[in-house]
């Protein structure tokens, strides 16, 4: 898959970064209130594709980081971490400990999934021993560990729900279960390659119904990403017609109109949840131009991506 060129953006004044982001889904939870006293509760969750990209710097402003990096265009990724190169095929696992440099080159394209831990959490890390301290091994490979990707899926659907009662506690509870497996891996990778996270198997499905309905689920995990609903129908095994017909009749709308909401849902949630700017969120929902993401956004939710982002509708 490659994903379609997008503008270069910086993020993190103490780092320099120059990275184009093609897809995003930001899950902040700093703020969120749990129902539970759970130890190990997540700052920051996300997914990404990203394209080109070079980073120097070292985490100052936010705690330990479990960055799973689950494919590339690369066939391998070069990490320089406190002075040590590493040399890493996909997917991987690259932990970030504050403070710690770090730089890295990608030419091409790659999706990851990340966890980050706030600041002062980094003892309690160590003491439940899935940080070895500064200096240990910072990378090592996951490739084969379906369980892995299952667990990445479930999460990400459950994002749009962060602020329901009991999901942000959901989400604490299972990053930390992934991010034990994580470290299980450490000196145990599991054995055979695995598919892609967001992959649909019509097959699967029994009835055309089902089949659609397994589709539509799909899409608001993977609504950044270009979607062509012709060589979808295809391969779903329906003619453009009859796929059209029945989505709109199980969804309620047409595909493209269904779509647009979940990337204009998807552009509320990084406005109001993430550092990019309006034109990035604009570019990242892959809108012809700002003037009309403002225009569909306004008729969506009322106001425009400005006032969104200031809680003033």
């Amino acid at each position: 898959m490659q994903p379609s060129k997008r503008r270069t953006g910086k993020s993190r004044a103490e780092d320099s970064i120059v990275q184009r982001i093609d897809d995003i889904e930001w899950c902040s939870l700093a703020n969120v209130p749990r129902l539970l006293k759970f130890p190990y509760r997540v700052h920051v969750v996300g997914w990404v594709l990203a394209g080109a990209a070079h980073y120097r710097g070292a985490h100052l402003s936010y705690g330990t980081e479990f960055c799973v990096r689950l494919r590339s265009a690369d066939a391998t990724a070069v990490d320089v971490v406190a002075g040590v190169r590493h040399e890493s095929s996909f997917p991987h696992v690259i932990m970030k400990r504050p403070g710690e440099r770090h730089e890295y080159r990608a030419p091409g394209w790659r999706e990851a999934f990340y966890v980050i831990y706030p600041p002062g959490t980094e003892a309690m890390l160590r003491d439940a021993g899935v940080d070895e301290g500064p200096g240990a091994r910072p990378v090592w490979s996951v490739s084969g560990a379906q369980d892995i990707l299952d667990s990445i899926r479930e999460m990400r659907a459950l994002f749009p729900r962060q602020t329901e009662p009991g999901v942000a506690d959901e989400l604490d509870a299972r990053c930390w279960a992934l991010v034990t497996r994580l470290v299980a891996l450490r000196d145990h990778p599991a054995g055979k390659p695995h598919s892609p996270v967001d992959a649909v198997d019509p097959a699967a499905c029994r009835s055309d119904d089902d089949r659609i309905r397994a589709f539509s689920a799909s899409l608001p995990a993977r609504c950044l990403k270009h979607v062509d609903f012709a060589a979808e129908a295809r391969a779903l095994g329906f003619s453009r017609s009859v796929f059209y017909r029945r989505f709109t009749a199980l969804v309620g709308e047409p595909p493209e109109k269904h779509l647009q909401n979940l990337r204009l849902d998807a552009a509320a949630r990084l406005l109001r949840e993430s550092p990019f700017s309006v034109k990035q969120v604009a570019g990242a929902i892959h809108d012809r131009s700002q003037s009309h993401f403002a225009a569909a956004f306004r008729a969506r939710f009322g106001c425009t991506p400005s006032a969104w982002r200031a809680g003033t509708r």
